[in-house]
């Protein structure tokens, strides 16, 4: 299968499924990465491009560890997308990864960029299959199966679909470790600890699913996206 995932952030797509897209990998499926902003409006000690181009070196590397594809989109945080023009690239990216699986943000989550980011990608996903939206890759099937991922820290988020990543875990962490521009500078922190927090959850769904380790999902529940059989691994 071709599988792909979403994220606002370099780092969303390792900290939500990172343990999801290894298991997929390593049973011989296709993983692309799409990275719509590097996310560094709030880094204040590095000039934009340079911080943008440090965490763009760091996903590559992320990504390389299973093989994935990362597409770096390369939009503004809190300035995503809206129009329909500023769409078509994403609508493009998504047609070349061609998916059958589709992960990407729970609509309500915390973060106005997870929340943008969900909406389009249901929104450039449906763009992707249209024959009259013309980019340079042509339409792709309309057959795609799009679970969300868990927000962060769980928080409003029911799951109905769980992924046992016991296994896994280690190769997710050693993922989440190459964003160390993301990692470091919170390690120690008594709440925003990146790999404590990262672990927490893991081990909380976990015990949710009578595993060791589990990442949440939960499928879109919309017309024509009905799951008929499980697609996640």
């Amino acid at each position: 299968m071709r599988v792909l995932v979403i994220g606002a952030h370099t780092d969303d797509a390792i900290l939500q499924a990172g343990g999801t897209l290894a298991k997929y990998a390593e049973a011989g499926h296709s993983i692309t990465i799409i990275v719509l902003s590097p996310g560094v409006k709030k880094d204040d000690e590095l000039p934009y491009e340079e911080a943008a181009s440090i965490r763009r070196r760091e996903a590559e590397a992320s990504a390389a560890v299973i093989g994935a594809t990362l597409i770096w989109m390369g939009c503004e945080e809190f300035n995503l997308p809206r129009t329909y023009e500023e769409k078509l690239p994403l609508v493009d990216a998504i047609r070349r990864a061609n998916p059958d699986v589709i992960l990407g943000h729970y609509p309500d989550d915390y973060s106005i960029d997870h929340r943008v980011a969900a909406e389009l990608t249901d929104e450039c996903y449906m763009m992707a299959f249209q024959k009259g939206i013309k980019t340079d890759a042509p339409p792709c099937a309309p057959t795609a199966m799009i679970y969300h991922m868990d927000t962060v820290g769980g928080v409003g988020f029911i799951p109905d679909t769980y992924v046992d990543i016991t296994e896994h875990y280690d190769i997710k962490r050693r993922m989440m470790e190459l964003h160390e521009s993301e990692v470091k500078p919170y390690l120690g922190h008594p709440v925003f600890d990146t790999l404590e927090w990262m672990e927490v959850h893991a081990r909380y769904r976990g015990i949710q699913r009578a595993v060791r380790y589990a990442e949440a999902f939960c499928w879109s529940r919309r017309w024509a996206s009905v799951e008929e059989k499980r697609l996640l691994p």
